[in-house]
């Protein structure tokens, strides 16, 4: 059974519910001071979920002069219930700032004002915890008189929503998970109030606690299995996340790598989880400023890597050139047609291919397999001056099943929709190079010959799959190297010399 494995990346956004307001008036107005008046917010949701911020019912805020010195006299606490409104006598004329926060009176969070932190206890972590939900400000501002200071508070956490849509397949197999766990490596315990910056890098066990089945999961038709908050960093990193669910007697555990989290935004795993054990698919939505754009991140499975989106594939190939063993020669698959269009201008997508380096000795050329499964890679802009394609140099590689379609390849040297220039030697050891099954559909390829010395060199070795092979170099017949089942159709392919359809230089 196919299992369908997605996360996705959301704003945590939400309606601001207004009805609830406390009045907190502190003015004792000596001369030369103001009323400085600060309406302060949590984000809500109108429907019953988690993060709907009923739970931060505690607002506490810290006053600090313009050379940062801490005003502990102004100091306080409140009650809010979705926005309070606290009233401060501060100097006409000064500059001040505020961090104000707001969580349960049982979270497990110790806010020092005087340094000017938070710091999160993992220790009696559980998950499912809602009572761990929170949110800060710290807000600067100069008194000109009488003013309001809209405050509106953000979580300084990621939220990670694990989910599954065969509940119901897994309770008529006979399996009913009842409690879950979660286990996030890379998160931190301490935030900076001021800069936002977070430190001390921990991993983060959430203990086995029960599910709630009568939370509503962020994407429609699916259930929960697990909820936590992290504290993480401002801008997007990755975790390495182990999950386990359990009926009781029976306990399940599975891991993802590289899962995406951020600040004040919601990462959401889902599927069919209960009952699929293969064929896992990764999806990462991330939905920054009302935008939806797709990013996918690879996963592992069985000794394969899949990838199902552009940044996947350039994160392989900038694995790939900054000579990562791990990748050089990893069997890697493609679980999905991909868009490499991925900017508004193309300069800015301009793709970077997949193995730079000439030098085999140099650690930096790939030799794994690279299965398309049949999928299409389209709108490649690949533009440089030496080297364009799909694959840059290859030795001994083996890439199959994928269509490259309107792609743009450009180069003064070495140019080829699947791959720039492949060999199959190294000094007098033959390895096979395959190609198969590869198709160039409805693409441009072409290479412009460069002014050297008064003469005109180079914008040679172009071709719609391969630019140049070099065959039978070394000693030994060349055994298992082939180009097979592949095609090039409606593609142009222009050069100064030295190009062909399918190889526009052959060596050997």
């Amino acid at each position: 059974m196919k299992k369908n494995f997605i996360l996705g990346l959301l704003a945590i956004t939400g309606l601001f519910a207004t009805s609830c307001q406390q009045d907190f008036d502190l003015a004792n107005n000596a001369v030369g001071e103001t009323t400085v008046t600060f309406d302060v917010r949590t984000p809500q949701v109108a429907l019953k979920s988690y993060s709907d911020g009923a739970t931060a019912t505690q607002l506490q805020y810290a006053v600090y002069a313009e050379d940062g010195t801490y005003l502990e006299t102004l100091t306080g606490s409140a009650t809010i219930n979705g926005s309070a409104t606290v009233k401060l006598p501060l100097v006409t004329g000064n500059k001040y700032s505020v961090i104000f926060w707001a969580d349960h009176q049982d979270a497990p969070y110790a806010v020092d004002f005087g340094a000017k932190t938070m710091t999160v206890n993992y220790g009696s972590a559980v998950c499912n915890d809602e009572v761990r939900d929170a949110f800060y400000a710290y807000k600067t501002f100069t008194v000109s008189g009488a003013q309001t200071e809209t405050i509106e508070l953000k979580r300084p956490f990621a939220q990670l929503n694990i989910g599954t849509n065969d509940y119901n397949a897994s309770e008529n197999a006979g399996y009913v998970p009842t409690q879950s766990s979660v286990i996030v490596k890379n998160v931190y315990n301490t935030l900076n109030l001021v800069s936002g910056a977070v430190e001390n890098e921990v991993e983060a066990n959430f203990g086995l606690a029960n599910i709630k089945k009568d939370e509503t999961f962020p994407v429609d038709g699916y259930d929960y299995l697990a909820m936590n908050y992290l504290l993480v960093a401002k801008d997007k990193e990755v975790v390495d996340i182990e999950f386990t669910y359990t009926d009781g007697s029976n306990a399940k555990t599975r891991t993802v790598g590289s899962v995406p989290v951020q600040r004040n935004y919601r990462t959401n795993i889902y599927g069919a989880l209960l009952t699929s054990e293969v064929d896992i698919n990764v999806e990462i939505k991330p939905e920054y400023d009302g935008a939806n754009n797709n990013e996918h991140l690879y996963y592992k499975e069985e000794g394969i890597y899949y990838i199902q989106s552009a940044d996947g594939l350039r994160y392989f190939a900038d694995q790939v050139n900054a000579g990562n063993a791990e990748w050089l020669t990893a069997n890697v698959a493609l679980g999905s047609d991909i868009d490499l269009s991925t900017t508004t201008t193309r300069a800015a997508s301009n793709w970077n291919p997949i193995g730079l380096s000439t030098d085999l000795g140099s650690g930096k050329t790939f030799t794994g397999s690279f299965d398309g499964q049949g999928h299409t890679i389209k709108n490649m802009f690949c533009e440089r001056a030496e080297v364009a394609g799909l694959f840059g140099y290859l030795y001994a590689a083996t890439i199959k099943n994928v269509t490259i379609e309107n792609a743009t390849i450009k180069s003064n040297h070495f140019a080829g929709g699947i791959v720039a220039w492949v060999n199959n030697y190294k000094g007098n050891i033959q390895k096979p190079f395959v190609i198969e099954n590869c198709h160039i559909v409805n693409s441009t390829i072409t290479s412009t010959p460069e002014e050297v010395n008064g003469a005109w060199d180079n914008g040679d070795k172009v071709g719609g799959l391969i630019g140049a092979a070099w065959f039978n170099q070394g000693s030994g017949l060349n055994v298992g190297t082939k180009i097979a089942n592949s095609s090039v159709l409606k593609t142009t392919i222009k050069a100064y010399r030295d190009f062909g359809g399918l190889v526009g230089y052959a060596k050997g």
